[in-house]
């Protein structure tokens, strides 16, 4: 192929090119990116919310259960705390006692009435060791859980109970991936408008 081929041919592709990656172009993209990503981002966020004030209700609505199941109907279940964005705990104002089988048992049929996750931990803790008392592990199939010593009554003491939404952290998972997808979308597009800058002129 001639010399004068192969120039009119780099210049045609870098004519179409520099059309394309223009920069009103480039800015057009960077902006649609950052639009859809702070839609993703606001409606994740919202999501988040929805979700945790869900949980409140009805971990609150666990403690009132277990206290009846205490013959306790005066003293108060504590605001729900929020750990992390995966972790909730239940807190009480007196001393209870906790059947295992019993709790389990009100838990699975609060979280089933709302469609809640069925993959998750439930830790007792007690309030002065700081040592979990019990503990089990539900999972999405009825095989895969993980329930010991139902037979086994707590004695009456400082417990705050503590649930763990296994589910909720891949949600958290895919935005980290999405972040950094983004992050890397953008530092490809500034590249390639610095690269373009850059294309030296063939005489």
């Amino acid at each position: 192929m001639s010399t004068h081929v192969k120039r009119y041919a780099f210049e045609r592709n870098t004519d179409i090119f520099t059309r394309i990656m223009s920069r009103r172009n480039i800015y057009t993209i960077v902006g649609i990116i950052a639009v859809l990503f702070s839609t993703w981002f606001f409606l994740g966020s919202g999501e988040d919310k929805s979700f945790s004030e869900n949980v409140k209700v009805i971990l609150r609505d666990v403690g009132h259960q277990l206290l009846l199941s205490n013959k306790d109907s005066t003293s108060l279940v504590l605001p729900v705390t929020e750990v992390d964005r995966s972790k909730y705990r239940i807190s009480f104002q007196n001393k209870l006692a906790i059947e295992p089988g019993n709790l389990v048992s009100i838990i699975q049929k609060n979280f089933k009435k709302t469609s809640l996750s069925s993959n998750y931990l439930v830790e007792v803790i007690n309030c002065t060791t700081h040592e979990v008392a019990y503990s089990y592990k539900m999972k999405n199939t009825k095989e895969n859980n993980i329930i010991s010593c139902i037979g086994r009554v707590l004695e009456e003491n400082c417990y705050t109970i503590e649930i763990s939404f296994k589910d909720h952290k891949t949600i958290e998972s895919n935005q980290t991936i999405l972040y950094v997808l983004a992050i890397i979308a953008f530092m490809i597009l500034l590249f390639i408008f610095y690269r373009r800058r850059k294309v030296p002129h063939i005489e």
